[in-house]
């Protein structure tokens, strides 16, 4: 039997949103997004070196891995569970860029939660916005500080990131094999209020097409009230959030949802 390759030693101090580029910085500035928010959700750029050595990001010599790399914490111990990376220059397929995300090696799948999730979740009455990208979490929470919004965006990391390895079990052959289902994070959407807003390329995306026409989540039932929005145009860009036009139709959405309640 092969092996596991041990997984590369990480740092813990935190990092400074100063690592990353004039042009990183414009570019989250171009969705609301402040450098204080970047610096408390710990947001970096990492050469290749750093993000294998550090993050403990794996894959071929050849692929180079520099980026801007996504850590995630938990909402329950405040300590680093994982990381995304996403990559300056990913492998390109069919015209389309392959493994643009790409995941600390052995890790399992986590929900993206933003800087002030822990105080946030001690109010049973604060809903959740579930969002596929890490960067739409950050530009809601930057958008809802700006307008007093009390809601918690919280990150699939994909339209079907809710599913992942969730243990091991016993195959039909008798062989132990990983066992997937629901997050354990979902937990946090027990007795809340939850509005999905999944992205808008539901035409293109076979993914987002499956999980919208599913309609399915594990938390239908533990929820105070779930709402799933229509595949949402302003979600598709993070960048578009940035627009008028984007605030407003989102803050629309969520108004609406909450005096029909």
């Amino acid at each position: 039997m092969t092996a596991r390759r041990p997984e590369p030693a990480r740092t813990t101090s935190a990092p400074s949103a100063t690592t990353l580029t004039e042009r990183d910085l414009e570019t989250f500035q171009r969705i609301g997004v402040p450098i204080d928010l970047l610096e408390a959700a710990h947001v970096e750029r990492v050469t290749d070196r750093d993000a294998r050595d550090r993050c403990g990001i794996t894959g071929l010599v050849s692929h180079n891995m520099a980026g801007i790399v996504l850590p995630y914490y938990s909402h329950i111990t405040g300590n680093r569970v994982t990381a995304r990376v996403r990559r300056d220059n990913p492998e390109m397929e069919d015209g389309k860029p392959r493994n643009k995300y790409v995941s600390a090696y052995g890790d399992g799948r986590h929900l993206y939660f933003p800087p002030d999730a822990r105080s946030k979740l001690q109010e049973s009455t604060t809903p959740i916005v579930l969002v596929e990208a890490e960067k739409s979490v950050l530009a809601l929470t930057a958008w809802a500080r700006r307008t007093s919004r009390d809601v918690l965006p919280v990150g699939l990391g994909g339209c079907w990131g809710w599913r992942g390895r969730i243990g091991k079990t016993e195959s039909v052959n008798g062989e132990r094999v990983d066992a997937e289902g629901p997050l354990p994070d979902l937990a946090v959407c027990d007795g809340r209020t939850v509005y999905v807003l999944l992205d808008s390329n539901v035409a293109s995306n076979g993914k987002v097409q499956a999980a919208w026409s599913a309609r399915t989540f594990p938390f239908q039932q533990t929820s105070q009230a779930l709402q799933l929005e229509a595949p949402h145009p302003v979600l598709h860009r993070p960048g578009s959030i940035a627009q008028q036009s984007g605030y407003l139709r989102t803050s629309h959405a969520l108004r609406h949802r909450e005096h029909a309640m």
